[in-house]
């Protein structure tokens, strides 16, 4: 059983790691800003349309990705009750 201890440690760890990715996608998002300045209408436009692509396409693959999941759970669970 963990002790009260370990579970510090782990929720410590866990806010650390939270802590590194939200710092590292502020950067980001910093950086975009000030490139952004730089951009003319047109390219903001095409960025904003490729980071759709990008998030319809991540989305589309994780649902995928769930979906045969799913499906190979059913085929085992199939297969056991068939055995």
């Amino acid at each position: 059983m963990a002790t009260m201890e370990g579970l510090r440690e782990i929720v410590k760890e866990g806010y650390k790691k939270w802590a590194e990715e939200n710092e590292k996608t502020a950067s980001e998002l910093r950086a975009i800003s000030e490139a952004a300045k730089e951009m003319t209408e047109e390219e903001i436009k095409q960025y904003y349309e490729e980071l759709q692509f990008k998030y319809f396409t991540a989305s589309f693959l994780k649902t995928s990705l769930n979906m045969y999941e799913k499906m190979q759970e059913e085929t085992q669970e199939n297969i056991q009750n068939e055995e």
